[in-house]
């Protein structure tokens, strides 16, 4: 639906970054023409050099954000030192730090201990800068939040970038006022469709004031053997409207309203089956179709509602990262 709409869509994590990605310049042009913005991030000192020279060369389209991500822990600490101090020294340009965090495909306990001692560190950092943290908490989600709660006091935001978390873990992010960032996971993850629609029968459209949008790119791609690109945010945003459309048609929709009108018509029926005066029948008939026939309606109701959460994530993302 949103395709063919007049919409603006952040990808709020993407790694355009990435060494290894393929054909960069084309998928930045692509996210452009489909009125994507990009928040790349960089994630070693090399990555954080490279999304610097992304935001020099596309000002209008990519912000930073620069972190160390915890799957790194085999370096060696004068690294993770020029990192940090490189993130210090181009605070300006960034938007906030990470990501940063957990990773539960670290099992070495050394590793473990190291891999939460820069977390530690750069949490700090957050807090010292007053920025926005961008999380990392593959498999680690509540041990993450327990590690923040403690550094930040929840005096900086936190967004748990693609959010795999539990039920309540979400629902503690934003009643403190922090955010969850899905990725494209939401267009191939049950796990992800059903925390989405549990999470919208607590909070209805309010919940986009605290949920953002992403790809992850050019990892998680929602189409089997391609490269993922941030242009394909749209389809997170396009699938959190299905979903939307979905529950609020279950809290009310015509199928519902026909059961009762079916209901009173069998009622009617019984009651008038031996009287040739059909004025209280025609009456619910004539007014039975009242419910379902602005099918046109619904349509155009479903199309809002699309836009109206394109519009609450677009804004609420330039919010958070002050952009």
């Amino acid at each position: 639906m949103a395709d063919n709409m007049n919409i603006r869509y952040i990808d709020a994590h993407c790694h355009m970054e990435y060494r290894r990605l393929k054909n960069r310049e084309e998928l930045i042009n692509r996210a452009i023409d489909n009125n994507v913005e990009m928040i790349t991030s960089g994630e070693s000192l090399g990555g954080c050099k490279r999304a610097l020279d992304l935001k020099t060369k596309y000002p209008k389209d990519i912000n930073v954000t620069m972190g160390y991500h915890p799957s790194r822990v085999k370096s060696d600490w004068k690294v993770i030192e020029d990192t940090y101090k490189f993130i210090e020294k181009n605070q300006d340009s960034i938007v906030a730090v990470g990501e940063i965090g957990l990773d539960s495909g670290i099992t070495n306990q050394a590793d473990l201990d190291k891999q939460e001692k820069i977390f530690r560190k750069y949490l700090t950092l957050a807090k010292e800068l007053d920025m926005p943290v961008v999380i990392h908490a593959r498999g680690f989600e509540d041990k993450a939040y327990k590690i923040i709660r403690e550094i930040t006091k929840n005096d900086i935001k936190i967004v748990y970038h693609c959010f795999s978390g539990s039920n309540q873990l979400a629902r503690e992010l934003i009643d403190n006022g922090n955010y969850i960032s899905i990725s494209t996971q939401l267009c191939f993850s049950e796990y992800h469709k059903n925390l989405i629609k549990e999470l919208l029968g607590i909070y209805d459209m309010d919940l986009f004031n605290n949920t953002l949008s992403e790809t992850d790119s050019p990892f998680v791609s929602p189409i089997r053997g391609e490269q993922n690109e941030s242009s394909n945010v749209r389809l997170v945003v396009n699938e959190f409207g299905k979903i939307y459309n979905l529950v609020s048609d279950e809290k009310d929709n015509c199928n519902g309203i026909n059961n009762i009108n079916n209901k009173l018509d069998n009622k009617n029926n019984k009651n008038n089956k031996n009287n040739k005066n059909n004025d209280k029948n025609n009456y619910n008939d004539n007014n039975k179709n009242i419910s379902c026939n602005g099918m046109g309606n619904q349509i155009i109701n479903q199309d809002n509602n699309l836009i109206n959460i394109a519009k609450l994530i677009y804004s609420q993302t330039k919010r958070l990262f002050n952009i």
